[in-house]
C-alpha cells in the first residue's frame, strides 16, 4: 500500500510539472488553471493520507477527499480543454461558423438526408465584393469587420437549423434545408439589401455576390451544388462588372 501512494503521489507531481510546462490553450487560461489546481489537490490529498492511510486518521478522509476533488477538477479541464479543441477544429476562428473541411462534410450530410427522405436543399455562393480593396485600403483589421458584420447579417436573417460555412476567405456557403429555388432567391435578395444599407465602413458601398443552387434540379452531391452555384455567383459578377464599366 505504501509503494501504491509513493507511486500516486510521484504521478501526481510529474503531471503537475508536465501541466505548467505545457501551454493547454493559452488563449483560454481557465482550463489550464483548473488543471494545475486539481494536481495541487490531487498531491495535497495523497501526502495527507500517505502516512496516516493504516490507521484511517481524519487527516486520511480528508486526503481521500481531496484526492477526489483533485480528480474531478483536473478531469474536467481536459474534458474542457478537448471540447475547445474539438470545436477549434471545426469552426473558422474569425467568424464562428463552420470551416471548409467541416463543413463539406455536413452539407454531404444534408444532401444525403434530403436523397432519403426525397426532400429539397438549396444553397447560396456568397462571394464579398471587393474586399482585397478594402483590406488594402483600410487594413485587414477593417475586412475582418465587414465579414464578421455580414456573417451577423446573414445569422440574424436565417433559421436555426441553417448552416453556414467559410469556404474561402471571402466566400462563404448558406445551407437552406427544405428550402425551394424560389426561397432561396427572395433570402438572397432580402439579404443583398440588408447589406446595401448597411454602412459597415464609413463612405464605402459593401455589397456580395451570390449564386443560388437547389437540390436535386441543379445537382445530387454536395459537389455539383457548390460547383453549380459558384458558376452562377461568378455569372452574376461579370455582369456587375460589366454594368460598372458602361
Amino acid at each position: 500500500m505504501l509503494i501504491g501512494r509513493a507511486f500516486l503521489l510521484f504521478s501526481g507531481v510529474l503531471l503537475l510539472l508536465g501541466v505548467l510546462r505545457t501551454h493547454i490553450l493559452p488563449e483560454n487560461q481557465s482550463f489550464r488553471l483548473m488543471m494545475i489546481i486539481g494536481c495541487i489537490f490531487f498531491i495535497m490529498g495523497v501526502g495527507l493520507e500517505f502516512p496516516f492511510y493504516p490507521l484511517m486518521f481524519p487527516f486520511a478522509v480528508y486526503g481521500i477527499c481531496l484526492q477526489a476533488v483533485g480528480l474531478l477538477l483536473f478531469g474536467a479541464g481536459v474534458f474542457m480543454s478537448i471540447r475547445r479543441l474539438y470545436n477549434q477544429a471545426r469552426m473558422d476562428s474569425l467568424t464562428g461558423v463552420y470551416n471548409r473541411s467541416w463543413g463539406q462534410r455536413r452539407l454531404t450530410s444534408y444532401v444525403k438526408q434530403a436523397e432519403r427522405y426525397n426532400e429539397v436543399l438549396s444553397i447560396i455562393f456568397i462571394d464579398i465584393d471587393d474586399l482585397k480593396r478594402v483590406n488594402d485600403t483600410f487594413g485587414h483589421q477593417a475586412g475582418d469587420q465587414v465579414i464578421r458584420v455580414i456573417i451577423d447579417i446573414v445569422q440574424q436573417n436565417t433559421r436555426k437549423n441553417d448552416m453556414l460555412i467559410r469556404y474561402g476567405g471571402d466566400e462563404f456557403i448558406l445551407v437552406l434545408p427544405g428550402i425551394y429555388r424560389q426561397g432561396a432567391d427572395l433570402l438572397n435578395a432580402r439579404l443583398q439589401e440588408i447589406i446595401a444599407r448597411t454602412q459597415i465602413i464609413p463612405g464605402q458601398r459593401i455589397s456580395f455576390s451570390s449564386g443560388v443552387a437547389t437540390y436535386p434540379e441543379d445537382g445530387r452531391s454536395a459537389e455539383a451544388l457548390i460547383k453549380q452555384a459558384d458558376q452562377r455567383m461568378y455569372q452574376e459578377k461579370l455582369m456587375i462588372d460589366k454594368c460598372n464599366h458602361r
